[in-house]
């Protein structure tokens, strides 16, 4: 009777290899068994130990960033790893969870086993990964393939069925990047905004890239209910070096911007960065200091005094955002009070807005003209 159970075992096993990984946050390697001596040193401490060197990567398959906070990875025996709170892992990102040790080198996030050990049995085990609810994302079980010095990965990465790594690489591993030894296709390490005046100074910085055209830099701006490009930065194609990349926006009215990035690659597939938001609090730049509402074939008055010199445009809109009047056009200087004059004798009863927008001031005010 046990033979039978164990045929019957066995038959599930080979049906569940094959497969193919269909999620957004997908299991993409694992290796239970790690070779004796210093090969078998997969997180990079320098010391090979067979529990520390233990790993399981995964890998965020999608078009955008998630948050893992409070996922787990359990095995057979019981539950291996928390992650911790704060956890997002971009789209294109892997995160790497060693059994133990101080991983070094490795690319991507990278994080050790909180329950002091992951415990992989070589002979075989069921790897699960669940959300913080716990629901299963993903699942792998394994068997005697699992113990043979090398770790399991899917094949074609990322979508494909587990496979033992050396055969899709001369390597027997490779946490945190792909089988061939480059890094996923870019890791981004830092993406910050910081606003001067009126616009938002975007840095943010890579540790490697793979066939990377670029990115487009994507804003949201204040009630807006989606995001629009603003502009395109050229990438690195595919280096191990750290790049760092800037865009300054034109001025931006007040409230929150948010800023998002979207990395291309050279063959046109892409992946939505985690956005980021800024607060621009602009002053009151522009005053009305005339009546408002005016009455209708009066005149009202406003001033302005910008940050800094520079272009600016004054411009008279209504209510279906039509330009009627061109209030000042040209150059004004820091230092200067501009003050201008808007008749209302041409103008119909009713709403317009007074639009302000130039290097250091981008401000609206509304008018209303009664008969």
């Amino acid at each position: 009777m046990r033979k039978v159970i164990l045929s019957v075992l066995s038959f599930v096993f080979a049906f569940t290899i094959a497969v193919p990984a269909s999620g957004q946050i997908v299991i993409n390697e694992i290796l239970a068994d790690p070779a004796t001596g210093a090969a078998g040193d997969a997180n990079g401490d320098g010391t090979r130990d067979f529990a520390d060197d233990e790993f399981v990567e995964i890998y965020n398959n999608g078009s955008s960033a998630v948050d893992l906070s409070g996922y787990t990875i359990d095995d057979e025996t019981g539950l291996r790893h928390t992650i911790p709170s704060g956890t997002t892992l971009d789209a294109g990102e892997g995160l790497t969870v060693f059994g133990g040790g101080t991983p070094t080198g490795i690319p991507g996030v990278v994080q050790t086993a909180s329950s002091g050990a992951l415990g992989l049995n070589n002979g075989g085990d069921t790897v699960t990964l669940s959300d913080g609810s716990g629901g299963t994302v993903d699942s792998h079980n394994y068997g005697s393939e699992g113990s043979d010095d090398q770790s399991l990965v899917r094949s074609p990465e990322f979508t494909g069925a587990f496979v033992q790594h050396t055969t899709v690489s001369t390597d027997a591993f490779s946490p945190g990047r792909q089988v061939d030894g480059t890094p996923l296709p870019v890791e981004l390490a830092t993406f910050t905004a910081q606003v001067s005046g009126t616009q938002a100074q975007l840095q943010w910085e890579t540790l490697s890239e793979t066939n990377n055209a670029g990115f487009d830099i994507q804003h949201k701006a204040p009630g807006a209910s989606s995001f629009r490009t603003l502009g395109f930065v050229e990438g690195h194609g595919t280096t191990d070096t750290p790049q760092s990349y800037r865009f300054s926006t034109d001025a931006l009215d007040a409230g929150t911007h948010t800023f998002r990035l979207r990395q291309i690659d050279l063959d046109g597939t892409d992946a939505l960065h985690e956005p980021i938001t800024v607060e621009v609090n602009q002053g009151n730049l522009m005053r009305l200091t005339g009546p408002n509402p005016v009455q209708s074939g009066m005149a009202t008055e406003l001033t302005i005094q910008p940050e800094q010199s520079g272009d600016m445009t004054v411009a008279l809109y209504n209510v279906l955002g039509q330009r009627v009047e061109t209030l000042h056009s040209g150059r004004v200087s820091a230092d200067d009070v501009l003050r201008l004059t808007l008749d209302t004798d041409r103008l119909s009863s009713g709403m317009y807005f007074v639009r302000a927008n130039g290097d250091s001031v981008r401000q609206t005010e509304r008018i209303t003209v009664v008969r």
